[in-house]
């Protein structure tokens, strides 16, 4: 009796691991569309979908300007500031 509980609480984390999470895809959707590779920036469209109830249009706004002040930082920094 115990092993059967067992059994079925195995068999119900496996199906929720199966089932596919909306917002994963829609975060993996845009990540493939602006060709964007690494946890960070996954954790930051993961942020602004929420914070903008997965809003595409809004995201990729937020998105591209982030990305843009990133790579402007980036480029300061490596030239020793202004």
């Amino acid at each position: 009796m115990a092993d059967e509980k067992v059994v079925k609480k195995a068999e119900t984390r496996a199906e929720a691991k199966k089932e596919v999470d909306p917002s994963k895809e829609f975060v993996d959707g845009i990540m493939t569309e602006m060709n964007l590779k690494g946890a960070s920036k996954k954790r930051l469209i993961k942020k602004l979908a929420e914070q903008y109830s997965f809003d595409r249009q809004k995201i990729m706004f937020k998105l591209k300007r982030a990305l843009i002040t990133e790579r402007y930082a980036a480029v300061v920094t490596a030239e020793g500031g202004h």
